[in-house]
């Protein structure tokens, strides 16, 4: 839980809170090296809370670290690269993901969909699963549990199986091919591995928007502040 928390409506103030709070560490002689900044999930959000900054600090500052979740995410990723058994990996973007479910769909659909037709948007439907699970750390076990008490969906079970059995498969390439769950997977066990905690260790964090996180975002976010002095958040 955050040490000191900012809520309201939009519009209230909140975003310049944190920034006043982060000149008030400045002021205080905290480098700002030693500040992390989690500005929401766009990029919009980080040139925003540096506009603030630059009104109310009105000088440059070396060291800024200023992210976005995906953006901290990707630099956590790529700090060293998951052990896929390969000297090279490959992360897809949607329309590589969508082709390869295509394939993976012609080739595996009796022992997943017997008898199935796709439907238009199908496969898209598909990768929104994919990319929905891995966001909500949900994969193996937890998912089938959390299917059989949730879903309406008759085929959704299917789904799921056929899912882990494609990003199985991708993981098997090679280069390997990383999905959106082979990213999170890896993530999760990455950040509470100790070397990766102390790289990206900050005494303070500062979390715009906290209600945008989702549970991976959070769970990077408790991990690597893990050993923090302060955690400074707001929330709409």
């Amino acid at each position: 839980m955050p040490d000191i928390f900012y809520s309201g409506d939009r519009g209230s103030g909140k975003t310049t809170a944190l920034v006043l709070r982060f000149c008030a560490l400045l002021d205080q002689g905290v480098a700002p090296q030693e500040i992390q900044v989690l500005s929401g999930q766009h990029y919009r959000s980080v040139q925003h809370f540096k506009s603030l900054l630059f009104q109310h600090h009105g000088r440059g500052l070396w060291g800024l670290r200023i992210h976005t979740h995906r953006h901290l995410a990707r630099q956590v990723f790529e700090y060293a690269p998951p052990d896929t058994g390969s000297d090279r990996v490959l992360s897809l973007n949607p329309s590589d993901l969508i082709l390869l479910l295509q394939q993976h769909y012609q080739a595996h659909r009796e022992q997943f969909f017997p008898g199935h037709q796709p439907t238009p948007g199908f496969f898209e439907h598909l990768l929104r699963r994919h990319q929905r699970c891995a966001q909500q750390l949900l994969w193996g076990e937890d998912l089938k549990q959390r299917s059989q008490r949730l879903e309406l969906d008759p085929i959704a079970l299917q789904a799921n199986l056929f899912l882990a059995d494609f990003s199985q498969a991708l993981q098997q390439q090679n280069p390997a091919l990383i999905d959106p769950l082979a990213q999170a997977q890896h993530l999760h066990t990455q950040v509470q591995r100790p070397e990766v905690q102390q790289h990206f260790a900050a005494a303070y964090w500062l979390v715009d928007n906290l209600e945008d996180t989702r549970p991976l975002d959070q769970h990077i976010f408790e991990q690597l502040s893990h050993s923090h002095t302060q955690r400074i958040c707001t929330w709409n």
